[in-house]
């Protein structure tokens, strides 16, 4: 009987063991498996996104600081890009801007210094691009439009913008109601302020 007692205990005692050994080994196999499907370098997607994102923030801040400076007592690109705006929304069709509501119409790009930037640093890097003016009614509500549209951006899509003050000045005596009415954009005081667009550009790959 004695005898029988202690080969007993020594089978459970093996089976003890093997059943903690196959354990560790189901427990160590899942960390090496989660730590390899988590493992990041710096090849992953995430990175070169951010690398991309990171490039086209610069692209976007340079092309709009570099149409906002004045040249001499000329007004900026910019707001020439405004003021000479006719209120249609213009899309890429692959080689021209072409109004959304009349494809015959095309954008001139000598008028537009925005298009014709796009044209030179985004089209041929196949970045998709939409521009947007937006303004302030005299209710204080904001009032976007849309210049130039290439489609709904994407979630690694940035956005760029620069403010530009419109005085009564800058526009024909005659044409003030005309302005705002082809463009959208209110006559904000009674004064010789007229109302400040803030250009906002918005970039992403394609």
């Amino acid at each position: 009987m004695k005898l029988f007692f202690w080969c007993n205990n020594d089978e459970k005692g093996q089976m003890h063991t093997f059943e903690a050994i196959v354990a560790a080994i189901i427990i160590i196999g899942g960390m090496l498996f989660v730590v390899q499907a988590t493992a990041l370098t710096p090849l992953t997607s995430s990175t070169a996104s951010v690398y991309i994102e990171t490039q086209l923030q610069t692209m976007g801040q340079d092309t709009l600081s570099a149409l906002a400076n004045s040249k001499g007592n000329r007004d900026s690109d910019l707001k020439q890009d405004i003021l000479n705006w006719d209120g249609h929304t213009y899309i890429w069709s692959g080689y021209t801007y072409r109004s959304a509501s009349n494809s015959s119409n095309e954008l001139d790009m000598d008028n537009s210094s925005l298009a014709s930037a796009m044209l030179q640093v985004a089209v041929p890097r196949g970045i998709a691009h939409n521009i947007e003016f937006i303004s302030l009614d005299q209710n204080n509500e904001m009032v976007k439009k849309v210049y130039i549209y290439s489609g709904d951006p994407s979630n690694n899509a940035v956005t760029i913008s620069k403010p530009v003050v419109i005085n009564e000045s800058d526009i024909l005596e005659d044409h003030i109601e005309e302005f705002a009415r082809i463009t959208g954009i209110e006559n904000y005081s009674d004064s010789n302020y007229y109302n400040t667009v803030n250009v906002r550009l918005t970039l992403w790959r394609m």
